[in-house]
Formats: C-alpha cells, sequence, structure tokens
C-alpha cells in the first residue's frame, strides 16, 4: 500500500466538473510533480487531500486510514501538511513564532506536549533548512515574497509531516531565487525523507525534482509516469506543452 492513495476522485462545482475519477499514489520518500493548464484542477486536488472542500465521490486514505471528508486539522495531525499559492503569514509575529505556531497547532503539538518556549527553540533549528536563521526575529510582514514562501514551507515543516503538498512555490520567483528554492525542496525529501507532492508550472524545474509526474487536463489524469516520458507524450504536449517538445516554462504559466 502507498503512503498516499487517492482513489477515483471526483468533484463539481454546479455544472462544472473539477475532477474526474482522479486516481493517484504517493509511496513514502517519493517526489511527485503534478503538472497542468491553469484550470485543470490541480488546487481542487490539494483541496480534497488535505480536508479543504469534500469529494463527491472517491476516497482519500493515508497510511491505510481514510481521510475522506475529514476537516484539515484532523488531516494535518495525521501527517500531511500543504502550502498555498497566496501565502498568508502570521505578518504581526515574528518569523521563529510563524514556525513555533506550526508546532504548537500541528501533529507535535496535539494535546498541549509543547510549551511555547520549546517550540520556539525547535523553530529556531528548523529556520535553517529555509535559510531564514538570521531573521528569525524580524515581523514576518516584512519578509521578500520569496522570504515568505520558504517561511510557509517550514511552517508547514514545523507540523510534523509525512507528505508535504506544495502548492506553486515557485511562482513569481527569479531565476536566483528559484534556484534557491529547488534546492530547499530537494533538501525536504532528501535530507528529511519527506515524500513531496508539488504543484508547478514552470516545467524544468519540477522535472529535475520529481521522480513521478502526474498531468492534470480538464479534471482528468491524461500523463503519468517518469519525467521525460511525460514530458514526450503527445497528450501531454498537446495539453499542456503547446508544439514545444523542449521542457521549459508552460504557455500559460
Amino acid at each position: 500500500m502507498a503512503l498516499l492513495d487517492v482513489e477515483r476522485v471526483s468533484k463539481r462545482f454546479g455544472g462544472i466538473g473539477a475532477l474526474a475519477d482522479v486516481t493517484l499514489a504517493v509511496e513514502a520518500g517519493q517526489v511527485v510533480g503534478l503538472i497542468g493548464p491553469n484550470g485543470a484542477g490541480k488546487t481542487t486536488l490539494f483541496n480534497v487531500i488535505s480536508g479543504v472542500i469534500r469529494p463527491d465521490s472517491g476516497r482519500v486514505v493515508f497510511q491505510g486510514r481514510e481521510l475522506t471528508g475529514r476537516p484539515p486539522h484532523a488531516v494535518c495531525h495525521a501527517g500531511i501538511a500543504r502550502t498555498f499559492q497566496i501565502v498568508q503569514p502570521f505578518s504581526r509575529l515574528s518569523v521563529v513564532e510563524n514556525v513555533a505556531a506550526g508546532y504548537l497547532f500541528g501533529r507535535r503539538g496535539t494535546g498541549g506536549r509543547l510549551r511555547r518556549s520549546e517550540a520556539e527553540a525547535r523553530a529556531r533549528d528548523l529556520l535553517e533548512y529555509g535559510k531564514l536563521g538570521p531573521k528569525a526575529s524580524w515581523p514576518a510582514g516584512t519578509l521578500t515574497l520569496s522570504e515568505r514562501k520558504r517561511l510557509e514551507m517550514v511552517r508547514a515543516l514545523a507540523t510534523g509531516p509525512d507528505l508535504l503538498l506544495l502548492d506553486e512555490v515557485l511562482a513569481g520567483l527569479n531565476p536566483q531565487e528559484t534556484e534557491e528554492m529547488t534546492d530547499i525542496v530537494r533538501r525536504f525529501g532528501r535530507e528529511l525523507g519527506l515524500a513531496i507532492v508539488l504543484i508547478e508550472h514552470n516545467v524544468r524545474a519540477v522535472m529535475t525534482l520529481s521522480e513521478q509526474m502526474v498531468v492534470l487536463n480538464y479534471g482528468t489524469v491524461i500523463a503519468r509516469g517518469e519525467p521525460a516520458a511525460v514530458a514526450s507524450d503527445p497528450a501531454v504536449i498537446t495539453a499542456y506543452l503547446g508544439d514545444r517538445r523542449t521542457p521549459g516554462r508552460a504557455r500559460d504559466a
């Protein structure tokens, strides 16, 4: 059994079909890239997995335990954490306090097992993964976009996940910031042994990070497999990459 099994999930919003019979499996420690045009259903799938919305049909099973329709805090405590396209740190809290919140309210802090002082001490150590140690005492609202994205990733990491869902963490970054963020995501997988599913429009970056890729189009999986095979799949080229066979940035990113 895989770490995460999404089994034939479908979701409609009125007359619009957002997901249609989607199946996805993620193994422990595996990095999976989830790509597709805008509106393909990628974030909706994350919302179903993380408990933000309930599917109309299908199941979400994590570590052998069904999580379908469970609220987000229960999904987090089960071991799944996520980031969002629009980052929203607690702007008036310091960087270290933001990460400490992940410890206090996530999987590790449930039941009052952690005191605030202990959570902040652990948070300072974790900030090094996001290269935010020197700004631990800064108000989170003063950070750059790249730094806020890194903060959100580290805050998610503080909840103690086995699976991390990353929603467009490279969006809006310049080439240098993109390279730095790619290195951080790679460290999360290699050094911490996390399974990661990442939504990205930067196809070149997601191909370098992922062991497997899944492509959605109009809410349906149209391809899955190793990055090179997926990038050369005719259905993917037509639906997502256009006529360009050289991996690069998608036309509608």
